[in-house]
């Protein structure tokens, strides 16, 4: 049976594997399959946070593809979606980045905006 769409969304009903994930094994799968198919927005604030940081969006996409941690992120989603935060290395395993991310559905595809980067410290 149809999962219908959270209030707001409209009448428009999509299978319970469509909807939005719900735990970090499926927010992983999602994100992960959203970057790789280049399906992903990157916000401005992000663009700020790696420049701060002395990031690049490789070391970025590196941490998304190798996470150690994926757990809910508590903001409130903007496209519908549900919100993460991934936890992994950069590409030189240096540093720990925390990656803030929205996994929402868009005509029928999966999507992620790439929304924070949090605080980096030195890996051990």
């Amino acid at each position: 049976m149809a999962k219908p769409l959270k209030p707001g969304r409209g009448n428009v009903f999509l299978g319970y594997k469509d909807a939005p994930p719900e735990n970090p094994v499926d927010a992983r799968r999602w994100i992960q399959e959203a970057v790789r198919s280049s399906r992903y927005t990157a916000t401005d604030h992000v663009g700020q946070r790696l420049a701060q940081r002395q990031l690049s969006m490789d070391d970025l996409l590196h941490a998304i593809e190798h996470p150690r941690k994926v757990e809910p992120y508590p903001d409130m989603p903007r496209h519908g979606g549900t919100c993460w935060r991934l936890l992994g290395p950069d590409l030189d395993q240096e540093q720990e980045i925390g990656v803030g991310i929205e996994a929402y559905l868009d005509d029928d595809r999966r999507w992620a905006v790439l929304c924070t980067i949090f605080a980096v410290k030195e890996r051990p």
